[in-house]
């Protein structure tokens, strides 16, 4: 099953603030963000609230960018949650293997448009206010959409044979009394594509502290970009 994209809408750019690579439509002064070492996302995965609530913009699957290096994804899942409690199905929080923190971005992918919709309107542009962190949260769209992509996409990937808790997450997406509760990931299905994986994946991540500024930090960036795990 080949990845799905979504190239997003074109559209003429209306009057906006702009921080890091959304873009915010408001009357009130927004956080400055100072530099950091991520590549610019590409136009079309720009994240624009005023598309997003004029339909044009049905993408659910972002990065999440500029998080604090302690967040675990228990931390990463609560802050979500206080937002739009139980409106994810896949999150990917990556991590520094060398000494356990997280390298500063995420995947996520909420279940509507309305749950990604509501959270961006809510914590785009702000301070984490967490771990004494000054970052401000960021995002931008990823290439690959929807939980399926993502699970294909991961599932045959040597990450899954990492620590639990380092590992990509899905939670269920089906509406009743179990949505957003943790669902088991589907097991491999391409044993030589995950040896391969494994294989591309040594050394990437050479010992280093685990700030988002760091080369291991970028060289994942690199690595990864908006695509996720390079198999």
């Amino acid at each position: 099953m080949q990845a799905r994209r979504h190239d997003g809408p074109t559209r003429t750019s209306t009057p906006a603030e702009i921080i890091g690579n959304h873009s915010v439509h408001s009357s009130s002064p927004q956080p400055q963000q100072h530099g950091h070492p991520y590549r610019p996302a590409p136009k079309n995965n720009a994240l624009d609230i005023l598309t997003i609530e004029a339909g044009l913009d049905t993408r659910t699957t972002v990065m999440i960018r500029n998080i604090p290096n302690k967040m675990t994804n228990d931390d990463l899942i609560a802050y979500i949650d206080s937002v739009c409690p139980r409106r994810i199905d896949f999150l990917y929080l990556r991590m520094d293997f060398s000494n356990g923190c997280n390298v500063g971005y995420a995947f996520v992918n909420f279940i509507a448009v309305e749950d990604l919709m509501t959270f961006a309107k809510a914590k785009l542009g702000q301070k984490w206010n967490m771990f004494s962190s000054e970052k401000i949260l960021e995002m931008s769209y990823a290439d690959y959409q929807g939980k399926e992509s993502q699970v294909e996409k991961f599932k045959n990937s040597s990450i899954m044979d990492e620590r639990e808790e380092w590992r990509p997450k899905i939670f269920r997406s089906e509406p009743g009394p179990d949505q957003g509760l943790p669902e088991p990931f589907p097991s491999p299905t391409h044993l030589r594509r995950k040896q391969i994986s494994s294989h591309n994946r040594a050394g990437l991540f050479p010992s280093n502290h685990s700030s988002q500024d760091s080369p291991s930090s970028r060289r994942g960036m690199r690595a990864f970009g908006h695509r996720g795990f390079h198999r």
